[in-house]
């Protein structure tokens, strides 16, 4: 994955000297600006490993405009293997749009939006099962206030072959809607599981990556009805203990046991239900679990949706 495309951009979070790797990509023709992030939770291995085959490609392969890939942006989760930044415990994506003199992470999302963010016509952000979840494969976009990107969103979903799209109202100061209101384009992939490296799995995120670069640039997609989930329901543990799943990745209905969490001394128990049905975006795989962590993270509200 060595490439001479990359140039480490140094970064000072808590003392401490980080390198993030940074592939600024240009042919010389006009177009737009592209962000591709891999690694904002540190171990998300599909991602990261897309980003880099995406440096690979688009400097040996011609296109409009500028594309920025920051293949691994939570460098210090990354060499923790975690999620999220140990230097102070929370999650980059959670973040935005960062602060120059907050805690790390907020820093470090500072200067992702100061130096790449701001400049974007569309991001598009590479995730993945951590090494503790489980995930089916699905691409996340937002119904904002901007028409145009709207209808450009609906426009990719069509162009990509995932199995499950999840299309949400953007909330009001979210990430999606500030990005938005900039007139940039805000989309998620998610592919892969328990932080494994799969082939497969990484050669089709590229490619939906590809997909969605060339949509943005023009190209022209037979426009299809899509089902779409409008909603994401997360079910967090309690409290600290052991979580034993009830149910495997698929589709769930309401009312229907997820699992049962446990105090390890056995004095607590939770049986956790699912409140409306719909299909299960990602799931902890691991017995051992701190208040706080997302046990289920459900899909749900399907309706179709036509592209215009």
């Amino acid at each position: 994955m060595a490439s001479n495309h990359i140039i480490p951009h140094s970064l000072s979070l808590q003392g401490a000297p980080y390198q993030i790797p940074v592939a600024d990509l240009s042919h010389g023709a006009p177009g737009p600006t592209i962000l591709i992030t891999g690694g904002m939770d540190g171990d998300e291995y599909t991602g990261i490993r897309s980003a880099y085959e995406l440096i690979e490609y688009y400097s040996k392969t011609p296109f409009p405009g500028r594309i920025i890939i920051v293949s691994i942006v939570n460098v210090p989760g990354f060499y923790e293997a975690k999620s999220l930044n140990p230097l102070d415990g929370k999650y980059p994506k959670y973040i935005f749009p960062g602060n120059k003199n907050g805690s790390s992470t907020e820093q470090l999302v500072d200067w992702l939006n100061t130096n790449f963010v701001k400049d974007a016509d569309a991001w598009i952000d590479l995730h993945s099962g951590a090494i503790t979840e489980r995930m089916r494969p699905f691409v996340w976009g937002w119904q904002t206030r901007n028409k145009r990107l709207n209808a450009l969103t609906k426009s990719i979903f069509s162009a990509l072959d995932s199995d499950l799209y999840v299309y949400e109202k953007a909330p009001f100061l979210s990430k999606a809607a500030r990005l938005a209101s900039k007139n940039c384009m805000y989309l998620v992939f998610e592919r892969g599981e328990r932080g494994e490296q799969k082939n497969e799995e990484i050669e089709k995120m590229v490619e939906w990556v590809k997909k969605t670069v060339d949509v943005i640039n023009g190209e022209k997609v037979k426009e299809k009805k899509i089902e779409v989930f409008e909603k994401v329901k997360y079910y967090s543990a309690p409290f600290d203990g052991m979580w034993i799943p009830s149910i495997d990745q698929g589709k769930v209905e309401k009312g229907n046991i997820a699992g049962f969490l446990e105090s390890l001394d056995g004095s607590k128990r939770e049986t956790i239900t699912a409140r409306e049905s719909g299909k299960i975006l990602w799931m902890k795989s691991t017995l051992s679990a701190e208040k706080g962590d997302e046990l289920i993270v459900i899909a749900t509200l399907k309706k179709e949706i036509t592209p215009y």
